[in-house]
């Protein structure tokens, strides 16, 4: 009997609203803290991965983006492969049923196809939108992994490959819990609330740079557990009595509250990393710029009209409500002047938004790109 299995999968990126940042364990990826996330609906950021598993095929084979290499020169993609491979090798020796055809899974090349429709490794969580993908696309070909009960497991695994892909695996607003066991087996991502319960949140996806950053995540985190006196208070309780706190306020639909949190998150994820020997700088020019008008709109406006977050980079992520778009969308087109937009200006702009520009004082940029998206669901199979 051969062998010629294949599945495709579009997973999005997700946003921390309080940030992962820090390991207490590197090898399993368990966090130093929890943290809580929003997941994004897919106006043009997303991956999409296609895995076959054939016995046609000769060798194991990735294509990222469109470039062609062996599997074996990218190690964590390998070992999430390795890791499918031996759970089906394990189901070959318990279902017998079924246990031709997990063997012969285990032993056949794979060819995996992934491409990213935004900026790789610049602040955008595509490695926790691509392994989140690549999960469920192996978990989908090899025929494991894919019930209710087993449903911890893969976010195990999931995680172990990169931490935030744990919260990608789930839409909505996603709590990711640092657990305190060992080995990890109570650090598993989990959805509070679907992305129905706030259909009015928006959020403005600002690209400024797609420049690969000069400190990886990884290396960003290792060196602030090492080196960052302010460290220490994300492993105290603080940190899950603002989820909490951010929990609440979500479900209340208290925008003033949880923008409130969301840039002090965002402000305390980036004052860590100046604080670490040598000091990491991922934020730009434009991005200071961004924080800036933020800050600048909601004294305007005498509100939490807008929130800004950035993870590991310096492209920033804007929470607004919907009933506040015709407002907020002609002054950030104007400021920013993105050279693409996925947005379109009101006909008119009233007067208060162009005093607001006016009083703003400040030549505008032009940033890449400025997407405009919402809360999403999730991982889809694609045929």
């Amino acid at each position: 009997m051969s062998v010629d299995v294949s599945a495709c999968y579009k997973t999005t990126p997700n946003i921390a609203l309080v940030k992962y940042w820090g390991k207490r364990d590197a090898q399993l990826n368990l966090p130093v803290n929890s943290s809580l996330s929003l997941t994004l609906a897919d106006n043009g950021v997303h991956t999409i991965t296609k895995v076959r598993i054939a016995d046609d095929l000769q060798t194991d084979v990735l294509v990222f983006n469109g470039v062609e290499k062996q599997l074996s020169e990218d190690t964590k993609i390998q070992k999430l492969v390795q890791r499918f491979r031996e759970i089906a090798r394990e189901r070959s020796s318990s279902d017998m049923e079924k246990r031709n055809a997990y063997e012969k899974l285990a032993n056949c090349c794979i060819r995996i196809e992934t491409m990213n429709s935004f900026p790789t490794a610049s602040g955008m969580a595509s490695s926790a939108s691509g392994f989140a993908c690549l999960a469920k696309a192996l978990a989908d070909a090899y025929g494991v992994l894919n019930t209710e009960q087993e449903e911890s497991k893969l976010n195990a695994i999931t995680r172990q490959a990169s931490g935030s892909a744990c919260r990608s695996l789930y839409g909505g607003l996603v709590h990711w819990k640092k657990g305190s066991k060992a080995d990890g087996s109570d650090s598993v991502a989990h959805q509070v609330v679907d992305e129905t319960y706030w259909s009015t949140l928006r959020i403005g996806v600002c690209i400024v740079s797609h420049t690969v950053k000069s400190v990886g995540s990884t290396d960003g985190m290792n060196r602030c557990v090492a080196t960052s006196p302010e460290m220490e208070i994300r492993k105290t309780d603080f940190v899950e009595e603002r989820i909490a706190d951010a929990i609440q306020a979500y479900k209340s639909r208290d925008f003033d509250k949880l923008a409130s949190i969301i840039m002090a998150e965002s402000d305390a994820l980036h004052s860590i990393c100046h604080s670490a020997k040598p000091s990491i700088e991922y934020l730009s020019n434009q991005s200071y710029y961004v924080i800036n008008l933020v800050h600048f709109i909601n004294a305007f406006f005498g509100r939490n009209l807008v929130a800004y977050s950035f993870d590991a980079g310096s492209n920033a992520f804007l929470f607004f409500e919907e009933k506040d778009e015709s407002v907020l969308i002609p002054i950030l087109a104007t400021l920013l002047n993105p050279q693409e937009t996925s947005f379109s200006l009101p006909q008119s702009i009233n007067s208060h938004v162009s005093e607001c520009i006016a009083k703003w004082g400040r030549e505008p940029i032009s940033i890449r790109s400025f997407i405009a998206t919402q809360v999403g669901c999730g991982p889809v199979h694609l045929p």
